[in-house]
């Protein structure tokens, strides 16, 4: 429904500084916390985990797909933490006869004790460096929008990044399409992450989620897609980063970059309708605007240093259909209370924004 009504999904995409990947049988719970090896790591469901270190960690369930117990971390360090980039990947693959030891290594990556994870250093099991991972959310236990639409994306997808069964290496396109547990924001289904980069998408279907995995040169078609790096200090930074992405392509995306806040205010009014110089109220009416926001996002590119800054102008929230959180009939479009996941989660926004590079705002404004 959010894609039919235009909503932009930029800014929504959560905030994680780490993510514990872990193949898990199914069913899994609602809430992918609650089943082994998370759920002795929290005391009680939680979308993420604290680090010993800080760090906030997402504790993420992938089908498993052949023997073993595949893990992966995805973790920037604590130096990191106030830029944006591409995470570092360690994997390992628990044979069965080792699978005692899966809670072990997932306490011990969190509690970022290194010398503890040497211990399983028999079992690294790292892909090529240039794999590109994109963890499908199919969770149809959290929410039938993400398992319906997302778990037939994954059947249009697995011809071409289907991990082996027995290594989990990728296949020769370099790629590998995970079925996942939920990631957010599952009003923008199919959701997907893609990983080193980080980056969350949304609203997928196969020609998108190909241009991810295949590192296409898609950019127009793929900025619309884009709800934000992982990284981000605020939701509202991800405007100008997909900018970046939209102008300088993948390097951007896979590339340390540093976002600054250059201003923040509270204007009087803003319109709701299309950037079109009508601001009179008169065809769309006005809501109050929230505030307004000036971004730099600067990235060291091969070609030199990049800076795009960005005017960001939040012109009032766009009211969120409901999402069943239980299975139905597909045909039954009714929305009974009891169904339906109560509206607390990401918050969606308007976003009008005008964009330029450095310090010299240019004369074109767009509706990003």
């Amino acid at each position: 429904m959010h894609e039919a009504q235009g909503v932009d999904p930029v800014g929504t995409a959560p905030r994680w500084d780490a993510l514990l990947v872990v193949e898990i049988p199914g069913p899994w719970p609602r809430d992918i916390s609650e089943a082994p090896p998370f759920s002795g790591l929290c005391q009680a469901p939680s979308a993420t985990i604290e680090g010993a270190d800080g760090r906030v960690w997402r504790p993420q369930g992938v089908v498993p797909v052949g023997p073993g117990t595949a893990v992966i971390s995805y973790e920037r360090s604590v130096a990191e933490e106030r830029r944006t980039g591409p995470f570092r990947r360690r994997e390992w693959l628990l044979p069965e006869d080792r699978a005692g030891s899966l809670a072990d290594l997932c306490r011990v990556l969190i509690e970022a004790d290194e010398d503890a994870v040497a211990g399983f250093e028999s079992m690294r099991n790292d892909p090529p460096e240039a794999t590109v991972d994109l963890l499908l959310c199919t969770h149809g236990t959290r929410d039938v929008c993400c398992g319906g639409s997302g778990t037939a994306l994954y059947g249009q997808l697995s011809g071409i990044g289907q991990p082996d069964s027995s290594d989990r290496a990728p296949t020769t396109s370099g790629a590998r399409v995970w079925r996942s547990s939920h990631a957010g924001g599952h009003r923008f289904a199919p959701t997907a992450i893609s990983l080193p980069e980080g980056v969350s998408w949304s609203h997928l279907d196969s020609t998108s989620a190909t241009a991810v995995l295949r590192r296409a040169d898609s950019y127009d078609a793929l900025a619309g897609h884009v709800r934000g790096a992982l990284t981000l200090p605020e939701p509202t930074a991800a405007v100008a980063d997909r900018e970046g992405f939209h102008r300088y392509g993948w390097q951007w995306f896979s590339t340390e970059r540093t976002a600054t806040l250059l201003d923040r205010s509270t204007p009087g009014v803003a319109s709701a309708g299309s950037d079109d110089g009508n601001h009179d109220g008169a065809a769309t009416g006005t809501v109050p605007a929230v505030r307004s926001e000036t971004w730099s996002v600067a990235a060291e590119l091969d070609a030199g240093a990049a800076e795009v800054c960005v005017a960001v102008e939040l012109a009032g929230r766009v009211p969120r259909p409901p999402c069943r959180t239980t299975p139905v009939d597909p045909t039954d479009i009714s929305t009974a209370a009891a169904d339906v996941e109560p509206v607390d989660t990401d918050d969606v926004w308007r976003v009008a924004a005008a964009h330029w590079d450095g310090a010299s705002p240019g004369p074109s404004r767009t509706r990003l």
